[in-house]
């Protein structure tokens, strides 16, 4: 941030999926020669979690968006809080941040807190050659939509997508939430059939790139791809120039947990489900997800 002598900065943050690297939490990150005057005595909110790691799995890299008005000197940067352990940071106020130039911190900046709506595109692997799969994705996926439907804030916007040999439209985001819910009770039994990822995905992020502002995709899937026309290096490329970040939700445990009921002769069990999970793995970091 430039400073001036006469006219104070503004820096507004606007909650966003990406991390702002040059701006630090107050409490609990403090510099430790800062002087004590600097030290603010506001607290984090921060709800009972558990002291585990989310997520075992490497994040990828995120994309700051940070912009400077010169004529109005303010600084908007766009930004996700997590803690150590990858837990999102809710509630945070004006006085929880700081602003640092060179190590020094400002004093003549004003810092505003604003959120904008986001877009999400949740992907659902609706299908597959396996019987067993297809019965725990029909107990799963309801669930997951209704989980992700409780958090999202009124002005946020969702559109849902299925997908097995073919990616389906059921609700775009000109939908509306009402009647949301409705769509993940009627999903009903997926059909046993060919499951292409790769194509799907390709589909999804061609859409995601005329879309405008905060936006993300969340894809549930075994990581299995069947009879993509695609292959998986096609869909990373994508995944890297798009923009968009991707989180995944892996489905290979369901199958794993299948195969110690069904024994090493059933047909899933040959598969290497850890590797299918590397996979969505590589998906969500390649895109900074």
């Amino acid at each position: 941030m430039t400073r001036h002598s006469q006219i104070a900065s503004v820096l507004v943050l606007t909650a966003a999926l990406a991390f702002c690297s040059s701006l630090r939490s107050v409490p609990p990150q403090q510099p430790a020669d800062a002087p004590k005057e600097s030290r603010d005595d506001s607290s984090v909110n921060i709800p009972n979690r558990p002291a585990t790691r989310r997520y075992s799995g490497e994040q990828g890299d995120q994309r700051s968006e940070i912009k400077f008005a010169p004529l109005t000197r303010v600084v908007t940067a766009k930004i996700h809080v997590e803690d150590p352990n990858g837990y999102f940071l809710p509630n945070l106020r004006p006085d929880n941040f700081a602003v640092y130039e060179d190590g020094v911190r400002q004093k003549n900046v004003d810092v505003e807190i604003e959120r904008a709506p986001v877009f999400i595109a949740l992907v659902l692997e609706f299908g597959g050659r396996y019987h067993e799969l297809n019965k725990k994705v029909a107990m799963e996926m309801p669930e997951i939509g209704r989980h992700l439907l409780e958090v999202l804030g009124r002005d946020d916007k969702v559109a849902i997508f299925k997908f097995a040999s073919k990616l389906e439209t059921l609700a775009d985001f000109d939908h509306g939430r009402a009647g949301l819910d409705g769509i993940f009770e009627t999903l009903g039994m997926p059909e046993t059939s060919e499951v292409n990822l790769y194509d799907s995905q390709l589909q999804v992020l061609e859409r995601m790139r005329s879309v405008p502002e905060r936006k993300a995709v969340i894809v549930v899937s075994s990581g299995v791809d069947n009879f993509s026309k695609a292959n998986f290096d096609q869909m990373l490329e994508s995944a890297r120039t798009s923009a968009v970040p991707i989180y995944t939700i892996g489905l290979g445990h369901l199958m794993e947990l299948e195969a110690v009921t069904y024994g090493d002769a059933a047909p899933f069990a040959r598969i290497n489900w850890t590797a299918a999970e590397k996979q969505l793995e590589s998906l969500s970091k390649s895109s900074g997800g």
